[in-house]
C-alpha cells in the first residue's frame, strides 16, 4: 500500500508540481518497498511500470546531457588535436602496416611495455605472422579505458580514442 501511495505521490511531484528530485526519492523508496516484498512482484501493476518508466527516463536524460556535455568538451580538444588527427587521417586510407607502424613511431603508448616490433609488422607483411593479431594488440596498447587521464591528461585520452575508432575500423574490416 506504501509502495502504491509512493509511486502516485511522485507521479504528482513529476507531472504536476515539476520537483523531479522529489519525484525520483519517492520512485526509488517505492522500488526499494517493492524489492522489500520479494518474492512477490509487482511487474504487470500500473503503478510499478509508472515508477520504473519514469525512473529510467530520469536516468535516460542524465546520460545524454552528460554524453553531450563529453562531446562539447571532446570538440575543443580534437580542435586542438586537428593536426595530429589530420595525420592519423591519412594513414587510414593506406594500407594496415602502415598504419601500424605510422601511429607506433609518432604516437608512442604511454606504457613501455606496450610496443610492436617492426620485425613483426614486416612478418605480417609476409604472411608469417597475423595482421589481425596485431591489430587487436594495437587495440588494446590504445583503447582509451587503458588510460590514465589524471596521468597523461585528457589530450592523449582523446587522441588513443581516435587512434583505436581507426584501429578498430581497419580490424573490422579485415575480419570481414
Amino acid at each position: 500500500m506504501e509502495a502504491i501511495a509512493l509511486s502516485r505521490l511522485g507521479r504528482v511531484y513529476d507531472k504536476v508540481l515539476k520537483q523531479r528530485w522529489k519525484a525520483k526519492e519517492c520512485f526509488k523508496r517505492c522500488i526499494q518497498l517493492v524489492s522489500s516484498l520479494s518474492p512477490r512482484t509487482f511487474y504487470s501493476e500500473e503503478w510499478y511500470k509508472d515508477c520504473t518508466t519514469t525512473l529510467e527516463r530520469y536516468q535516460q536524460e542524465v546520460m545524454m546531457r552528460d554524453e553531450a556535455l563529453k562531446q562539447e568538451k571532446y570538440a575543443k580538444i580534437k580542435e586542438e588535436l586537428k593536426d595530429e588527427l589530420g595525420e592519423l587521417e591519412k594513414y587510414k586510407e593506406k594500407d594496415s602496416e602502415d598504419l601500424l607502424i605510422f601511429v607506433y613511431k609518432n604516437f608512442p603508448p604511454k606504457n613501455s611495455k606496450h610496443r610492436i616490433k617492426q620485425a613483426d609488422v614486416k612478418a605480417a607483411r609476409d604472411g608469417k605472422k597475423s595482421l589481425k593479431k596485431l591489430l587487436q594488440t594495437a587495440v588494446t596498447h590504445y583503447h582509451p579505458d587503458r588510460v590514465d587521464e589524471s596521468k597523461h591528461g585528457i589530450n592523449w585520452k582523446v587522441l588513443c580514442e581516435e587512434i583505436t575508432k581507426v584501429l578498430t575500423e581497419r580490424y573490422e574490416r579485415m575480419k570481414g
